[in-house]
């Protein structure tokens, strides 16, 4: 008979889509990491990665080494989101900044003053 839990962590990858590509059990973060850290190699490759739901599974896998106390493990992961995030940064031109909310919200980079006659 197979292990419940094992069935369990099964159907929620498969419930969530986490079951497609990148390691997301509690047992694969080193995998997940590893593979960010490879896609990050360049833009394209990244942004396949994202698409790929690689981001989410990611943010997984930094949350089970942190609670597994892999303090390196998770700082590598860490630092893979912080090139991603830099890629969107650099995407939209640096333009989306955090409203109050925390919600994205795009702004021009300048404006026109009321002295240049806007």
């Amino acid at each position: 008979m197979p292990d419940p839990d094992a069935v369990a962590r099964a159907l929620a990858r498969l419930a969530d889509g986490s079951h497609r590509r990148h390691g997301t059990d509690d047992t694969e973060p080193e995998r997940t990491v590893a593979e960010a850290e490879t896609a990050i190699e360049s833009v394209d490759s990244a942004a396949a990665f994202v698409d790929d739901d690689g981001e989410a599974a990611l943010r997984r896998a930094v949350d089970v080494a942190e609670n597994a106390g892999d303090d390196g493990l998770a700082a590598r992961g860490r630092a893979v989101l912080t090139t991603l995030d830099a890629f969107r940064d650099a995407a939209t031109g640096g333009d989306e900044r955090p409203a109050d909310d925390g919600r994205t919200t795009s702004t021009p980079l300048a404006q026109p003053s009321s002295r240049e006659g806007a």
